[in-house]
């Protein structure tokens, strides 16, 4: 009995921990979508389809902004693939759908646990978007732009997929379950074949699935692009960006 206590509450310590490595709320649904965070709007009319693929591999706890120990080698990997849909309705406003299918795969190699490991995979949560150009300022081979964007992130995804006859932990599930309220700003500077982008974003997260609510997420982010080939209009164009 003693042993059987002490087995369950090492699988409870390592859920407890696998929830805190593998917590969404760094990951936003409008991930993936190309000129999404961008200062511009895209066209005066007409669409443009992307496909985007998004890995990523996390070995590190936090407590708040602070990164904590992480003694069994607790290990995430997720792949996203997000298709992305952008259609103009004028010059100054657009609307992006987009819509990720997610894998994940978390690993809890402690030896006292024997082991565990945990995986899904499925439809994840959309995001509706419009963006509205609000200030534009050209001048000789440059241009300055600033939009706000706004939108929701719907339950889309599965959000009670199981292993055995177990429910996966919630950070584990491809959905939420929950509806919430994405807002912010995206400025965009081109000059020449330079270009530098920055956003604030803002996600409000509701109570999703098993009465659970994720914390408010809040991003910056910035950007800096070089153009070293362009061809006249419809011809390609390259450009390196970090």
């Amino acid at each position: 009995m003693w042993l059987m206590r002490k087995f369950n509450l090492s699988r409870l310590l390592h859920a407890v921990l696998l929830a805190a490595l593998v917590s969404p709320s760094g990951v936003v649904a409008q991930d993936g979508g190309i000129e999404v965070l961008a200062g511009h709007t895209i066209f005066e009319s007409g669409a443009r389809i992307s496909l985007s693929h998004l890995y990523s591999s996390r070995g590190t706890l936090s407590s708040g902004s602070d990164e904590v120990p992480n003694p069994d080698s607790l290990l995430l990997r997720e792949h996203r693939v997000v298709l992305g849909v952008n259609y103009g309705l004028s010059p100054d406003l657009s609307l992006s759908l987009l819509l990720p299918y997610v894998s994940r795969e978390a690993k809890l190699p402690g030896s006292d646990a024997g082991g565990v490991e945990s995986s899904s995979e499925g439809l994840g949560d959309a995001a509706l978007l419009g963006k509205y150009n609000f200030f534009s300022e050209y001048w000789k081979q440059s241009a300055f732009h600033i939009s706000a964007i706004g939108g929701l992130e719907l339950p889309t995804g599965s959000s009670n997929e199981r292993s055995g006859d177990e429910l996966l932990a919630f950070s584990m599930q491809p959905g939420s379950g929950s509806l919430d309220a994405i807002g912010g700003l995206a400025l965009t500077l081109s000059t020449g074949r330079f270009r530098f982008d920055a956003h604030a974003i803002y996600k409000a997260n509701s109570e999703g699935s098993e009465d659970f609510t994720d914390g408010d997420f809040f991003s910056l982010g910035g950007s800096f692009a070089y153009r070293f080939y362009h061809a006249r209009y419809p011809g390609p164009s390259a450009n390196a960006k970090i």
